[in-house]
């Protein structure tokens, strides 16, 4: 596979149909769906592609992978996609709106990777704009939609570029360190994401004290992944190019598309794209039998549970997924001092 361009317009040229290896592993993929008990009748061909190339070919490992999404689909934080509707004006209104927080930037990064941007203070925690359901079910589709169907993602992974500028603790508290512990759990054991890089702008305190959190749940090759550039844009740049980046992020001097324009273009070519459309309804209408997959695929079992618990004082312990370490977040005042940039 050959680079032929960087920047907006950035095309690794693939091949259309997927290589013997790949074909040869799908069709076994898919007879082991066939036979196995617990799991979906879902074999799509870009479902069975994308569980195998995170999994580098490796049988074993995608059927595992895919028992634990299965899993995380009717037990843990994915079931909130369950009988979603690509296509609603509700989940697609989040999207287009300017409380979204993800959205993929066009073309791809210097290495052909997709790039994901994800700004966190325009997160609504007031719960005016949407509760955390309907916000989860529109990131989490925005990722769906590139991991399983972007064939060049598939194949060299996701860039996240994470701009902290004006993040409070408020914005970590709206998804919860026990959602994100689960949900790094999940992207990490039971999702066809490949995370490449993981690039901080903008960082302060509270990011700081997210990552000493976060880095206890996932493993040391993404730990060492994510890098703080602080106000260092340049440092970005290096990796994703200046022309994928939304005018009225950079402001004036550079030529681009605004945050709207692309938006609204991944959602019409890529969400709504009779293929794609038809496969994301498919994955999200799937009925999941109540079976649970072999107990040493989860590990700890609360890890992926949706259920938190709670102490004797009515204090939600935020679980770190594999971990006996227990956080108790009594309030905001206490740890207070992380709110400054």
């Amino acid at each position: 596979m050959t680079l032929i361009s960087t920047g907006r317009d950035a095309v690794l040229a693939l091949p259309v149909v997927a290589d013997e290896c790949e074909e040869t592993g799908i069709r076994d993929l898919r007879k082991w769906i066939q036979d196995t008990e617990g799991i979906p009748m879902f074999s799509e061909h870009t479902f069975c592609s994308a569980f195998l190339h995170v999994s580098k070919f490796e049988q074993q490992e995608a059927r595992d992978r895919i028992q634990r999404y299965w899993y995380s689909r009717k037990h843990a934080i994915m079931l909130h996609m369950n009988g979603l509707d690509p296509s609603s004006s509700g989940v697609l209104n989040i999207l287009r709106g300017p409380h979204a927080v993800y959205f993929p930037l066009p073309g791809y990064d210097k290495d052909g990777r997709k790039v994901i941007l994800a700004r966190w203070n325009q997160l609504d925690v007031s719960g005016k704009s949407y509760t955390f359901e309907e916000w989860f079910q529109a990131i989490t589709l925005v990722f769906d939609t590139v991991c399983f169907l972007d064939p060049q993602a598939r194949t060299h992974g996701i860039t996240f570029l994470m701009d902290a500028k004006g993040v409070r603790l408020k914005h970590l508290l709206f998804f919860g360190f026990d959602n994100s512990c689960k949900q790094f759990t999940v992207m990490q054991k039971g999702y066809p994401i490949r995370i490449r890089q993981v690039h901080y702008v903008n960082n302060n305190r509270v990011i700081g004290f997210f990552l000493e959190v976060v880095k206890k749940v996932i493993t040391t090759k993404l730990a060492n992944r994510i890098q703080l550039h602080g106000y260092k844009y340049e440092k970005v740049f290096e990796y994703i190019d200046v022309t994928n980046m939304p005018s009225d992020y950079l402001g004036e001097g550079v030529i681009t598309r605004s945050s709207k324009d692309i938006m609204e273009k991944f959602i019409q070519d890529q969400i709504l794209q009779p293929d794609n459309l038809r496969f994301l309804r498919e994955l999200y209408i799937t009925e999941i039998p109540d079976v649970e997959p072999r107990t040493e695929l989860l590990g700890r079992k609360d890890a992926l549970s949706t259920e938190p618990e709670v102490d004797e004082k009515g204090i939600e312990v935020q679980f770190l997924a594999y971990s006996t370490e227990k956080i108790s977040i009594k309030d905001e005042k206490e740890i207070g001092v992380c709110e400054f940039d």
